[in-house]
């Protein structure tokens, strides 16, 4: 007979879960570049959130939950190529204010917000169904009013959510949509053919703040960003002198806690 001594049931000791890597459809991030985020809170800042068109962002969190802070994950983001960036226009203090620079969401994508509206007159009733309006715009990129709404003014009380558009101008509404028999029993004669279309991506947006210098409010100004709401970053000492350290355009683009914005000089 043989006596095997055997150690007991011992814990599960933490170590190093190491990396994994995904490509897929991200809200945010550089296209096709290599994104490093080692854990949830510079996912959130570099990659977004939750997406309806993708299951990648709930991959990641579920890594970072599950491996409790061991590891990280290397992600490129994919896109279709029509995503845009948002962008505005900074002007000068003195009068006559004249644009002295671009700033613009560091990436494309419905991230950086920009609430759009638009409106036009039909050209005809025959442009209208049930479930398609025809703004015959051919500047439209694929998609960029997926998720907004048309309102016929002839029509009181209703929004039809749009489910996508085409290069070509043509929205398409939810497949329950009654726009045309809507607007037959509203205007038989069909004489008010202006329409509305709104996309207000769901408060999503980064917003800026311009202030004076902190240290010389004279010459010099401060520009804080924010996204969705909270500050993402501040940059309170900036210059539009080229020759200065503090020459805005770099200050901004090559910090690299900058997630959220890029930026050009115009004057």
């Amino acid at each position: 007979m043989a006596i095997v001594e055997l150690e007991g049931e011992q814990p599960i000791s933490p170590g190093a879960l190491g990396f994994v890597g995904y490509a897929g459809i991200l809200e945010k991030g550089d296209v096709g570049e290599l994104i490093l985020a080692l854990n949830k809170t510079q996912f959130k800042k570099k990659c977004g959130s939750y997406l309806p068109d993708s299951l990648l962002p709930d991959a990641c969190y579920d890594f970072y939950d599950l491996a409790r802070g061991a590891g990280g994950i290397l992600l490129v983001r994919v896109t279709d190529g029509n995503e845009v960036q948002a962008d505005g226009v900074l002007y000068t203090r003195r009068v006559p204010r004249s644009p002295m620079g671009t700033i613009k969401a560091k990436n494309g994508g419905r991230w950086g917000g920009k609430k759009k509206e638009y409106t036009d007159d039909v050209s005809a009733d025959s442009k209208v169904t049930n479930t398609t309006l025809d703004t015959e715009d051919a500047t439209m990129i694929q998609d960029e009013w997926k998720g907004g709404w048309v309102r016929l003014d002839a029509v009181i009380n209703t929004l039809y959510p749009i489910v996508g558009n085409d290069a070509a101008g043509v929205i398409t509404v939810a497949s329950n949509s009654t726009m045309k028999d809507d607007w037959t029993a509203a205007d038989p004669t069909y004489a008010n053919k202006r329409y509305y279309v709104y996309l207000e991506n769901a408060g999503k947006a980064v917003s800026y703040e311009i202030r004076d210098g902190e240290e010389k409010p004279d010459t010099e100004f401060g520009l804080f960003v924010y996204a969705d709401g909270v500050l993402a970053n501040s940059w309170p000492h900036l210059s539009v002198e080229p020759t200065d350290s503090r020459y805005w355009t770099i200050v901004i683009n090559d910090d690299t806690n900058n997630d959220e914005i890029v930026v050009t000089d115009s004057l």
